[in-house]
């Protein structure tokens, strides 16, 4: 029976990894959606407890709808959808401390990052 030897060495990286890409925004104005005529949702990036390694930063702000991520990470957006389509609706969550805007957390317990969703009228 042979060995093997296994040797492990540290590398240190000289910038943080980032996972983030910039997806393309598709403008989905006009094409049969009122609610996206005529608002948009907006998403502010309140506090982060860690690191987020899709480098969402405090203070960030982008536009996200059912169609567009608008940079978040999949699992953010997988929070966020269920809110876009709420506010979308006109409904503001019973919870909700403002009306037509969530306040929450992305479900990556470690990050922490938290945030507001804000139902905007859209400039024309």
């Amino acid at each position: 029976m042979e060995k093997v030897r296994v040797e492990v060495r540290r590398l240190e990286q000289k910038k943080p990894m980032r996972l983030k890409t910039k997806p393309p925004f598709k403008k989905m104005t006009g094409k049969g959606f009122p609610a996206l005529d005529t608002y948009r949702v907006m998403v502010e990036v309140l506090d982060i407890a860690h690191r987020c390694y899709w480098s969402h930063r405090v203070g960030d702000t982008f536009e996200v709808d059912p169609f567009n991520v608008g940079g978040a990470c999949g699992l953010l957006y997988g929070q966020l959808y269920h809110f876009i389509s709420t506010l979308l609706t006109g409904v503001t969550p019973a919870w909700a401390s403002q009306e037509h805007s969530v306040t929450a957390v992305c479900p990556d317990t470690y990050d922490q990052l938290s945030f507001r969703m804000v139902l905007e009228e859209r400039q024309k």
